[in-house]
């Protein structure tokens, strides 16, 4: 017998809004961080697009307010075919977004977050 949740009354309803949500919780963040030279490193931010409903405009709105709030540096959204929407900032503010991420309920939970680097 399998562990599987079965709601009667959404089977009834035809509510499929759970299961969107339940995807949406289901996708990670990854903050990733890359060395450029012996000082300098740029960090990148990928899978923000399903919590932000894939809308370049929102995705600059999020980096604007993350300029003023964290990083006060250059930040760059760019297109990836295999990671779909990136935000690229110079400089190491890995934990900081990840708070500002989780303060701003932009992300509910912390396990939804992937830190790479060191």
């Amino acid at each position: 017998m399998s562990n599987v949740f079965f709601d009667p009354i959404s089977e009834l309803n035809g509510n499929m809004a759970n299961d969107s949500q339940n995807n949406l919780k289901k996708e990670k963040i990854h903050i990733r961080k890359q060395q450029r030279n012996r000082r300098k490193c740029i960090v990148t931010i990928s899978g923000l697009g399903p919590y932000l409903e894939n809308d370049k405009k929102k995705m600059k709105k999020l980096g604007k307010q993350l300029q003023k709030n964290i990083t006060h540096s250059s930040i760059a959204v760019k297109e990836d075919k295999e990671y779909g929407l990136v935000f690229v900032i110079q400089g190491d503010w890995r934990n900081e977004i990840k708070n500002w991420l989780l303060n701003n309920n932009i992300v509910e939970k912390k396990e939804n977050i992937i830190l790479h680097g060191d």
